[in-house]
């Protein structure tokens, strides 16, 4: 049985266990590691990871001390709720969804979990998520008769489970509308360096554009809103869901500071940030994973998608992949 609902990539953890073995053996642990850092992550992890995910994710400044480092994106998602929501309080996220949030939001912020459909047939999403402003004005109507509030809205891009990827414009509308009524957007990236080439040749006649993706960040550089934050995690890009790293970016200066304060229980070893920090440093290194694992990535989506053709099955186009579509 292969399960097709786990998002899972061992596709390039063999290229990936030689380059930490060779750190691990090569470089001496430095005397911060068995100590105390910062509970927002260590200033030398948070610094490598701004310069990892600028050149290779958001292609724009991020800057450390922005950063929160937790251990795996089930704490950032944890962590975020809980400062940013109140009991009762309500996240809308775009249906079909990741199922977990709802216990990620929920466990200890108690906030509730809105699922807004957008769509009913697969057609209506050939083009990539296709939520509305007026989907979102509905979403509050409901909300507010309901006697609750809509706290925030949260998009994950490349989109989970349709591989579906919100363009830029998408993205502005969201925010100016999230702006306008005070309510916290907050896109998951953690999908973001998964993306499948549209021009193979077994897949590209399913493609009518180019899939781009642009990174929430910029939005975030160019409106600098309280408001807005973005989630990313090393777990399906790297394929390295066990070493439980995940990430929030936040221009709120009373968020980070309250994330430092809540994060103790959450913190990731030093070990493992050293490790990674050494891993993200390799320029060259991380630039070739990339790209390799880009084209396993389509060349297992390409396998997979031609055998569902064979047997008819309805499909999205993603544009990303960690999921058949």
């Amino acid at each position: 049985m292969i399960p097709l609902n786990v998002a899972e990539n061992t596709l390039s953890w063999p290229d990936l266990r030689q380059k930490i073995s060779r750190i691990t053996a090569e470089t001496q642990i430095p005397d911060w590691v068995p100590g105390y850092t910062s509970m927002l992550g260590a200033p030398d992890f948070r610094t490598a990871a701004a310069s990892f995910l600028e050149k290779h994710l958001t292609a724009c400044p991020l800057a450390p001390d922005q950063l929160g480092v937790s251990a795996g994106a089930t704490s950032v998602i944890e962590m975020t709720s809980f400062i940013l929501a109140d009991s009762g309080d309500v996240a809308v996220i775009p249906a079909p969804c990741y199922p977990v949030y709802k216990q990620d939001i929920g466990n200890m912020s108690g906030m509730e979990r809105y699922d807004l459909i957008t769509h009913h047939e697969l057609s209506e999403i050939r083009g990539g998520p296709s939520l509305s402003i007026a989907d979102l004005e509905h979403a509050q109507t409901e909300i507010k008769r309901a006697g609750k509030r809509f706290r925030m809205l949260i998009l994950t891009n490349p989109d989970n489970p349709t591989g579906g990827i919100y363009s830029h414009q998408q993205l502005l509308k969201y925010t100016n509308w999230c702006i306008d009524h005070g309510i916290h957007l907050v896109v998951n990236e953690i999908y973001g360096l998964s993306l499948i080439n549209t021009k193979h040749s077994v897949i590209r006649e399913d493609y009518t554009e180019d899939t781009v993706f642009c990174s929430f960040a910029n939005i975030m550089q160019a409106k600098q809103s309280d408001l807005l934050h973005l989630w990313y995690a090393f777990s399906k890009d790297l394929g390295i869901s066990g070493l439980r790293i995940g990430l929030v970016y936040s221009q709120n200066e009373a968020f980070i500071k309250a994330y430092g304060n809540v994060n103790l229980s959450h913190t990731v070893s030093n070990y493992t940030q050293w490790v990674l920090q050494l891993l993200m440093s390799d320029t060259e290194f991380m630039s070739s994973y990339v790209a390799n694992n880009c084209e396993r990535l389509t060349e297992s989506y390409a396998v997979v998608i031609q055998h569902l053709k064979d047997y008819r099955f309805p499909m999205s186009q993603p544009g990303a992949v960690s999921f058949p579509g």
